[in-house]
């Protein structure tokens, strides 16, 4: 893995202190009176950006883009060794591709547009007042507009044995190479014509893309979820079962309805899974894929204000509670809600920069579409969630190819979910036709269905049946 070469943090620091110098130029005399014309010349102001990850670099690329560097001189401090890479394709080290293809951008990137990077280095406090920060090293840094770009990171349910030896979240690249290495470690010891075992906890997105790893390492798999099926976010009972269906296929055993007890190592090394209400289960390795939490401890440390749900509450300007702090990407709560996907992360990035480069931009939200490969698997999501959205209604189609479901709100289309083999996010939506709310991304949040012929952008009945017909017709005829 290539490494970040070392920062002389002194220098660093150092810059990171200039201030505004005035320039005098010659003097006039205007009706015998001498006059001193004076104009100050600002030095760049000092940005510090905490977070190197996705969203941290999308900020300085933006930044980039619209000439923005030029008004600061940029610190971004990272706790990884790595500078940002592409977290959304962490799976794709088992299929060929090292870490280096996953940088968003090399070393040469950030020198060469003057952007100073520490990495390996967290920070533990904000002086808001004096408008400086330590890290861990005890280096200081000052600053005028400080950006928290944390992320998020893995949630590990409080569990018996959760730490255990064997145990691993799925979450960033060192997590990946420790797994990898523990399953060569432990297929070394054992016998060749032994078959290894491997763990999930979790049966969402994250759990289902963590078990593809597991069979990508040559690992028979077994998914353990707490919920009735797999994706209880997204998909209804039916939709579950047929998902179930399909990964059962690729060789992984689902077990519904576990709520994990108890993690015991055996002294073979082996991992014992007992359950609440099943009986005990074997594996060598195990990854827990629970979901993320925001990384809001700088929040909870210095008092800035914090969503409902954790993360730091941003105003429509990305602006948190205290002067000249801002806050983008997964360690964000907007109107308390919590983005887990990278285009939000992006659009935060985005707006900041423009923003910061004194155009009037603000967030009002974004995209949360996402498409993705689940052990051989399309799955494509649009808008809200299953459980977002009460009193919907919900419009399925599903065969041998996959499954599609629309909810409809008032004719108003709130949520597609596609999954299936030969399916596209881009095709799906037109097919469908969709027109973005008014204030929203190309295909986000709230959708209404345009139909052919006719300017509205709401269904012209009041009950809503002809766009469900339309939508219905629709979703069986995206194969």
């Amino acid at each position: 893995m290539a490494t970040t070469p070392p920062i002389d943090t002194q220098s660093v620091n150092a810059r990171a202190k200039g201030s505004a110098t005035a320039t005098r130029r010659p003097s006039a005399t205007v009706g015998g009176r001498q006059l001193e014309h004076q104009s100050v010349v600002s030095a760049p102001e000092r940005l510090v950006v905490v977070g190197m990850g996705m969203a941290a670099h999308g900020l300085c690329k933006r930044l980039n883009q619209i000439d923005g560097l030029k008004h600061y001189q940029v610190t971004v401090i990272g706790k990884e060794p790595t500078i940002a890479y592409d977290r959304v394709n962490l799976s794709q080290l088992f299929t060929g591709r090292v870490p280096e293809d996953l940088l968003l951008a090399d070393q040469a990137w950030y020198d060469e547009r003057k952007i100073d990077v520490v990495t390996s280095r967290t920070i533990p406090q904000i002086d808001c007042d004096e408008q400086t920060l330590n890290d861990d090293h005890g280096q200081q840094y000052g600053y005028d507009k400080l950006v928290i770009a944390t992320g998020s990171s893995a949630f590990v349910p409080p569990i018996d044995g959760i730490d255990s030896q064997g145990v691993f979240v799925y979450r960033t690249l060192n997590d990946l190479a420790e797994i990898r290495r523990y399953v060569e470690e432990r297929r070394d010891k054992q016998n060749p014509l032994s078959t290894m075992r491997g763990g999930v906890i979790g049966g969402g997105l994250l759990g289902l893309e963590a078990a593809q790893v597991l069979q990508h390492l040559g690992l028979e798999v077994d998914i353990f979820e707490m919920a009735p099926g797999l994706m209880p976010r997204q998909l209804d009972a039916r939709g579950a079962d047929r998902l179930r269906d399909w990964v059962e296929e690729t060789g992984a055993n689902v077990h519904l309805v576990r709520r994990t007890k108890k993690i015991e190592r055996t002294d073979d090394d082996q991992l014992t899974l007992s359950f609440h209400n099943a009986s005990a289960l074997e594996v060598d390795i195990l990854i827990v894929a629970t979901g993320v939490r925001p990384n809001d401890q700088l929040a909870k440390a210095n008092g800035l204000a914090t969503g409902s749900r954790g993360g730091f509450a941003v105003n429509s300007n990305l602006e948190t509670s205290a002067p000249n702090v801002f806050a983008v990407g997964e360690c964000v709560s907007f109107h308390n809600h919590l983005y887990g996907l990278a285009a939000p992360c992006f659009r935060m990035a985005d707006v900041l920069a423009e923003r910061l480069a004194g155009r009037d931009e603000q967030f009002h939200g974004a995209d949360e579409s996402a498409e993705l490969k689940l052990l051989g698997v399309n799955v494509i999501t649009i808008g809200k969630t299953l459980g977002d959205s009460p009193g919907v209604i919900p419009l399925i189609h599903f065969d041998a190819s996959g499954y599609r479901k629309l909810l409809l709100e008032k004719a108003e289309l709130l949520a597609p979910l596609v999954w299936g083999n030969g399916l596209s996010c881009t095709k799906f939506v037109m097919r469908l036709n969709i027109k973005p709310s008014s204030g929203l991304g190309s295909v986000c949040g709230s959708k209404r269905l345009a139909f052919p012929g006719r300017s509205q952008r709401t269904c012209p009945c009041t009950n809503g049946h002809l766009a469900a017909r339309s939508a219905a017709a629709l979703v069986s005829r995206n194969k």
